[in-house]
């Protein structure tokens, strides 16, 4: 689960750049590894609106920003005491691609008439209910897990 909206690519970026190298230091090290894990939401731009229907009915939100991500292992010292190694820090984008959406949604002849919403069940009534539309909506239009 992500805390932060990001795009399908930005999340497998983050995925094979970051979490799978951390996945395997500290499940495959002997001994075990304690490590820094952090991820921080950098150059956030405004909610801009987008509308997935021509004529108005269905509009959602995106925010471009970019993930500042930066891990590293830990080494006890001849003194006994706990020094971080040199961290590894990946920079991951996370930008809407509308140019590609618009075509996607054009290709697939929807969902000006609705077929999106009656495939994924979902239109979205509610601020609540945008998060989870727009992830229903990433899956079906080939994006995100």
């Amino acid at each position: 689960m992500n805390l932060y909206p990001t795009t399908a690519k930005a999340n497998s970026s983050h995925h094979s750049q970051v979490e799978r190298h951390i996945k395997r230091m500290v499940l495959t090290a002997s001994p075990k590894l304690v490590m820094m894990y952090n991820v921080r939401v950098i150059n956030q731009g405004s909610s801009t609106p987008v509308n997935v229907r021509a004529y108005g009915s269905c509009n959602h939100e995106y925010i471009n920003a970019a993930l500042d991500c930066s891990y590293a292992t830990y080494r006890i010292t001849a003194d006994n005491t706990i020094s971080m190694n040199a961290p590894t820090t990946v920079n991951i984008d996370s930008s809407f691609d509308k140019p590609r959406f618009d075509e996607r949604i054009t290709r697939k002849g929807c969902p000006q008439q609705g077929s999106w919403s009656a495939s994924v069940g979902c239109v979205p009534r509610t601020t609540e209910a945008i998060g989870s539309c727009a992830r229903k909506r990433q899956r079906y239009y080939g994006g995100g897990r």
